[in-house]
């Protein structure tokens, strides 16, 4: 991979998402030990019950979370997009991991083994705290799909998810244009809880109404506010 390609990447990865907020000198360091590589769409970085490997970050492109703590065929349970971290459980003790993920598209991805971040931690005890960062990010991504998935009526919460899943649920992205939920009909059906029938009619309702616009396995959303109000039954 290039070196402007990994000083991009860097960049973007300390401005955006779970390294935003964390001081400068702890992001620089711990982007300084990772790993980049490219990975095709299609590919699973990580497996429901492993114990242990790396923390990796998205550059670029997106990957599909399912969890393990459902049904057997349970389905997708969100999407992750640039600036998403995934992998740090298995930092805090040998608990397996309970989500496998998989990659949406061709995927720029940063990863730092465990044993390179814990002996970082080692020499900087104090910089644990902004690991632990990470466990509220993710604590509040799962609390919201929880819920979202308690609103009853089926086009409020077919929006919500939507939001959700074009990373925009309560703010839109910086610089995040089109803003783009990349995913399919069926996808998003089984994600808000609702037959395909009646999520095929509420997405060309919208349609109509010029908030979103349909694709092939992609629905472009261009009234975020619009979609929001919807969801807070505004």
């Amino acid at each position: 991979m290039l070196k402007s390609e990994i000083d991009a990447g860097r960049t973007f990865l300390a401005n955006n998402g779970w390294l935003s907020h964390t001081p400068r000198d702890f992001a620089d360091v711990f982007l300084a030990h990772c790993h980049w590589r490219h990975v095709g769409g299609g590919v699973a970085i990580q497996h429901a019950g492993d114990t242990s490997g790396s923390i990796a970050g998205i550059a670029r492109g997106t990957i599909s979370i399912t969890t393990a703590l459902s049904t057997p065929d349970a389905p997708m349970t969100h999407i992750g997009h640039p600036g998403i971290w995934v992998g740090y459980v298995s930092l805090f003790d040998n608990t397996p991991l309970a989500l496998s993920i998989t990659t949406r598209s061709d995927v720029m991805l940063a990863s730092i083994s465990q044993a390179r971040l814990e002996a970082l931690l080692s020499d900087r005890p104090q910089w644990w705290r902004h690991i632990g960062g990470l466990g509220i990010t993710y604590g509040n991504v799962a609390v919201n799909v929880a819920a979202d998935l308690m609103i009853r009526d089926s086009r409020r919460r077919c929006c919500a998810a939507l939001l959700r899943l074009a990373d925009c649920r309560f703010a839109d992205r910086p610089g995040a244009r089109p803003i783009e939920a990349p995913l399919s009909q069926e996808e998003l059906a089984a994600i808000a809880n609702l037959s395909r029938t009646s999520v095929s009619g509420i997405l060309h309702d919208l349609e109509a109404d010029g908030l979103i616009s349909l694709g092939y396995r992609a629905v472009t959303l261009h009234d975020t506010d619009r979609l929001r109000a919807i969801v807070d039954g505004v």
